[in-house]
């Protein structure tokens, strides 16, 4: 039988996958839960506001950057897409708010201003953010002679970074510095069990302007790459969750999406691994890693996003982070003590003319959200409003006149991300970037089941744009070379 494929979500790493095996040449079909394409990726739009609901920045968006082709390559980004880059970014530490700016020199400056005695090692960690944004990214294992010579010359601090820090937690990495402060606002900036790889990473790409928001944010990112997927020849299947894999003698040999279908040689998860293993296998097929990594390994908070179009521009900011001044109950007794807040001014597109889309980050508990939209919608949408309510009298503290200023208000919980996307606790980018699940080597085929393979967030840990694309990727990659047809 010709390879023909059926792809599990039509997120990033779902449409990564089949943008590249139709490519190839291999027939793909890909089944999505949801309405529209983009999985995690998505914005939506309400009354003529834009709210993005994924992209804060992208890594690897430098022209000539390996990462920047590969984004290319599946149509994220296009030669002539503009990278918008913030210049500061507000965290606050014990109800100090501290303005950090996007540049090395000044960066330094104001951390050396914040904690001199902390000199020698506040220069030591510029230092090597410096280096990650000197290097280029490594996108995936080197293919030829020529992208093996470009990691180790080109990307040799990236290599050098993520063999030297990839083991090492943000907390114990701040055990050498000594001032409180200094102490805390990195820990805001990057949790201290998760690895300084990634805050390297974050600072060190963002400092060299490569990572950036793209124009147009996920709404646009998505549809190039749906249109591209659709231009190839591919299908998206939408609202058709898949609901059981049957499998007979090793293999994947019928898939269950209102109604049976058989007509393929190969299947790629690219959703959510708890779901695969439990729910559409019955748990029937243990996965040893990813089994205990699911049990043991922490996971992204699960968190509610309040969206506000704004019939004014206000000071806010690209991206703070700030205290809450007052206790909000974000479901079952939950009080988070600070709330993220970001406004997409930068791009116009996101708001009509002198108007103003924003959004509000607060983490809230998945167990409680989901059992009330399942029992009583009613009392889900007012809760909902109701927190919604209690932010923005926060927020017309901060900026006199918001409250008047508010046309639209969109609120997505933990339970939104569990409808839509099938999400284990509503985690949207799967396990945290600890060191533990860093080091875990995830197969991406499941032991006894030859030609099922996996791709995406929960088999990449850290999750992120630039891993679930090259996941998507190298998966394809697994099923062009197989042997298994």
């Amino acid at each position: 039988m010709t390879k023909k494929v059926v792809i599990i979500g039509a997120g990033l790493t779902g449409l990564s996958t089949g943008i590249h095996l139709q490519n190839h040449g291999i027939q793909t079909e890909i089944y999505e839960q949801a309405p529209w394409p983009g999985g995690v990726c998505t914005a939506w739009v309400r009354k003529g506001y834009t709210f993005d609901g994924c992209i804060h920045w992208m890594v690897g968006t430098r022209k000539g950057d390996p990462m920047r082709t590969l984004y290319e390559y599946v149509h994220a980004l296009e030669p002539l897409t503009t990278i918008l880059h913030m210049d500061t970014i507000d965290v606050t530490v014990d109800h100090e708010t501290q303005r950090l700016p996007l540049e090395i020199k000044a960066f330094e400056q104001t951390l050396l201003e914040l904690a001199p005695a902390d000199a020698k090692e506040i220069h030591r960690l510029c230092k090597r953010i410096k280096k990650v944004g000197r290097s280029d990214m490594v996108a995936g294992s080197p293919k030829s002679l020529k992208s093996f010579v470009h990691a180790i010359t080109r990307g040799r601090h990236f290599l050098w970074t993520l063999i030297r820090f990839m083991h090492v937690k943000v907390g114990d990495y701040t055990q050498r510095m000594t001032d409180y402060r200094l102490i805390r606002l990195l820990h805001t900036l990057m949790p201290p069990s998760m690895s300084m790889f990634a805050m390297l990473m974050m600072l060190g790409t963002r400092m060299a302007k490569n990572g950036g928001f793209p124009a147009g944010g996920a709404r646009d990112m998505i549809k190039r790459m749906s249109d591209h997927y659709h231009a190839l020849g591919g299908h998206i299947t939408y609202r058709t969750p898949i609901t059981d894999l049957c499998v007979k003698d090793g293999r994947v040999v019928e898939v269950t999406a209102h109604g049976k279908h058989d007509d393929f040689t190969h299947v790629v998860a690219a959703s959510d691994m708890h779901n695969l293993l439990n729910q559409l296998l019955k748990g029937a097929y243990p996965h040893p890693v990813l089994d205990h990594l699911l049990k043991e390994s922490p996971l992204f908070d699960p968190i509610m996003l309040i969206s506000i179009g704004l019939t004014k521009t206000f000071d806010v900011p690209l991206s703070g982070t700030y205290d809450l001044p007052v206790e909000i109950d974000t479901g079952d007794g939950f009080f988070p003590t600070q709330y993220h807040i970001r406004s997409f001014d930068f791009d116009p597109s996101f708001a009509p003319e002198r108007h103003s889309s924003i959004m509000v980050t607060l983490a809230a508990p998945f167990d409680f959200w989901h059992q009330l939209r399942q029992t009583d919608l009613n009392a889900y949408n007012n809760q909902k409003n109701a927190i919604a309510t209690q932010m923005i009298d926060v927020l017309k503290d901060r900026y006199p006149g918001i409250k008047e200023a508010v046309a639209v208000i969109d609120v997505a919980t933990p339970s939104t991300y569990y409808r839509l996307n099938n999400l284990y606790q509503g985690s949207y980018e799967g396990f945290l970037p600890v060191p533990d699940a860093l080091n875990a080597r995830i197969d991406k085929k499941i032991p006894g089941i030859d030609n099922l393979y996996l791709a995406g967030q929960w088999v990449t840990p850290g999750g992120g744009i630039p891993t679930a694309i090259m996941s998507g990727i190298e998966t394809a990659n697994m099923v062009i070379k197989s042997q298994d047809c």
